[in-house]
């Protein structure tokens, strides 16, 4: 399942037909990444700027304008499409793209804008600093989260739990998230590494398992989002149960996730169990 913006569909669907060029597959992966830039990296500058001024600016000029902004990851990813983008865009004999270089353009664009933007968010905020942050945050598509957690966690650190580098919990949704998507012997076999070389401790590795097994057994329960009409039910669901303080105190993440769930509808909730996917899966781990 793809789970992408409204406004990047046509560009998306474009990029991933291998009946057409690979000039037109660069050309519309770059196009996706510029839909990226303007709908959610660089929404403020062109809410500064004005819709006129900012449809003038070059890719280049906004990425240079908006550089101190964004973490080097998002930098080097909308770089890298540009690059080949061009290649697509513009005539030359000699500078072609190739079907690698577009695919890699194509796997960053897909995979990579939409986590790397939230990765961006939690990077100048911290995961856990404003109150309902994370409870917002899981409304995502499970893979998307996995996608953004992988990337706020040390895993070289020689204590993966130690205060200072990560609050156990982080690590907690990072699992819960690899096994929504669909990766559960993914994540056992990088807890069985992450022990083996002492960067978790057994009674981490331990609950972790409990925490799996667990899931295994109350799955069928649970609102998982598996379209992007389940995530915007989950959304509207975790925002109605918000009083004001808190939605303005997370309203630049409540934008990113609006714009990029816009235009889809709400799936029904039915006999899931909301609370279980909000608050209860938490309970025992915090107990460790």
């Amino acid at each position: 399942m793809d789970f992408i913006p409204i406004t990047g569909k046509e560009h998306f669907e474009d990029m991933r037909n291998n009946s057409i060029s690979n000039f037109s597959r660069a050309n519309a992966a770059r196009r996706y990444a510029e839909m990226v830039l303007s709908e959610f990296i660089a929404k403020d500058l062109r809410g500064e700027i004005g819709e006129k001024k900012y449809n003038k600016l070059k890719y280049s000029e906004v990425l240079s304008k908006i550089r101190g902004a964004i973490t080097p990851e998002l930098k080097s990813a909308l770089e890298k499409i540009k690059v080949i983008g061009d290649k697509g865009s513009h005539y030359s004999r000699h500078e072609k793209p190739t079907k690698r270089e577009v695919d890699s353009a194509i796997k960053i664009a897909s995979e990579d804008l939409i986590p790397l933007t939230l990765h961006n968010y939690f990077s100048k905020n911290g995961f856990f600093s404003i109150e309902y942050g994370p409870k917002i945050f899981s409304t995502l598509p499970p893979s998307i989260r996995e996608s953004v957690l992988r990337r706020l966690i040390d895993f070289r650190s020689k204590k993966l739990i130690a205060e200072s580098n990560l609050d156990k919990n982080l690590l907690h949704r990072y699992v819960m998230a690899c096994h929504k998507s669909g990766n559960r012997e993914k994540i056992r076999r990088r807890l069985r590494e992450l022990k083996s070389k002492s960067r978790i401790d057994g009674d981490m590795y331990r609950a972790l398992e409990r925490t799996i097994s667990n899931f295994d057994e109350n799955s069928h329960k649970l609102p998982i989002p598996k379209t992007m009409e389940d995530s915007n039910r989950n959304f509207n669901a975790v925002l109605s149960s918000l009083d004001y303080y808190h939605l303005k105190n997370n309203n630049e993440l409540i934008s990113i996730i609006k714009t990029f769930l816009h235009g889809y509808s709400a799936s029904e909730m039915g006999n899931l169990q909301e609370n279980v996917l909000l608050y209860n899966e938490y309970i025992e781990f915090e107990k460790i």
